[in-house]
């Protein structure tokens, strides 16, 4: 795996005495694996790490990157396994005040980029699409054929019930497709872990992705 380049949020001077630990009411992250990306539970962190529960087995690679809601990254290593929980290190000390604070934008939903195949339904004339991200509200997919906006649809995809919705937005063959009721945090991971492997890493070569994500 590439090596880890800190978050602007590490800081090794730190007033927050290391061992206090701070309860963060589960609140949603996302991990970023060579294998894909997955919703996780941030249950307490301190300044040198953070434990995680998750609604799905623990996804296996030991080291992986955190990512908040505003976007912020953090390299961490696992330290401890339990059921559908996990304690990690970070790769330096965390700031727990920058760590905790809200983003000044406000809370922001979580995305998982992965690729599946998937359909569109218009009426009587249903065309393959490919997803591409996901959110509890929405979906981006690429897709061969024009379709129109503000025109109720069904999209169904593998891993996940079909869905109401309508395109909001179009750019090129891309295209945004916001559910007509977002679906619950526990569907979008357990979406999330049927699409994408739990297990083994995948080849070092996919290593590149976690680059892409630290650089973004």
């Amino acid at each position: 795996m590439a090596s880890a380049q800190p978050s602007s949020r590490l800081n090794p001077g730190a007033s927050t005495p290391p061992a206090e630990r701070v309860s963060l009411g589960l609140r949603p992250a996302k991990l970023v694996c060579q294998n894909g990306e997955y919703i996780c539970l941030m249950r307490q962190v301190s300044a040198l790490g953070i434990s995680l529960a998750f609604l799905h087995d623990v996804p296996s690679e030991p080291r992986i990157i955190l990512q908040l809601a505003s976007g912020e990254t953090f390299p961490i290593e696992r330290i401890w396994l339990g059921k559908r929980q996990a304690g990690y290190r970070f790769a330096g000390t965390v700031s727990i005040d920058e760590f905790t604070a809200e983003s000044p934008y406000g809370p922001q939903p979580l995305r998982l980029k992965l690729n599946a195949s998937g359909s569109l339904t218009d009426g009587r004339v249903t065309s393959a699409v490919e997803l591409c991200e996901i959110s509890r509200d929405a979906v981006t997919i690429v897709s061969a054929k024009r379709h129109l906006q503000a025109r109720m649809m069904r999209f169904e995809a593998e891993g996940l019930a079909p869905q109401l919705g309508e395109i909001g937005w179009q750019d090129g063959n891309r295209f945004g497709f916001a559910f007509q009721h977002a679906i619950s945090l526990e569907e979008l991971a357990a979406c999330a872990a049927h699409l994408q492997p739990l297990g083994e890493p995948l080849p070092r070569g996919f290593a590149g992705l976690l680059t892409a994500v630290r650089a973004a």
